[in-house]
């Protein structure tokens, strides 16, 4: 069975191998545009699209955290100003009390986003 902090590491590392993935097609066409200019961007109808593309990899990157809790979310117990899924609480408190006394409130918090 996969431990909660496996489970929320994994879509961590997921959501930010493609959060990267897009920023570098970003970066990727907008190059050509930086280097001839705004007129290139214009004639070639990329931004637009780039903007587009561009617009969607931050909202991915500001708003992924909020996605990625998914439902009602608590106050984390011991550990003041956190707030966790109390669905992922209530499916394992024991091992949220655990990486609370041995890693501390930040981890612990975090493995239950």
């Amino acid at each position: 069975m996969v431990g909660m902090s496996e489970f929320v590491g994994g879509q961590l590392n997921s959501a930010k191998s493609a959060v990267a993935a897009v920023a570098s097609t970003v970066a990727a066409a907008a190059k050509p545009g930086l280097a001839a200019g705004v007129g290139f961007v214009k004639e070639q109808g990329v931004g637009k699209s780039a903007l587009a593309v561009g617009g969607a990899a931050v909202a991915a990157y500001f708003l992924w955290p909020t996605a990625a809790v998914g439902g009602a979310t608590m106050n984390a117990p011991g550990a003041a100003g956190y707030v966790i899924s109390r669905a992922a609480f209530l499916a394992n408190p024991k091992l949220y009390f655990h990486l609370l006394r041995t890693v501390g409130a930040k981890a612990a918090a975090a493995a239950f986003l």
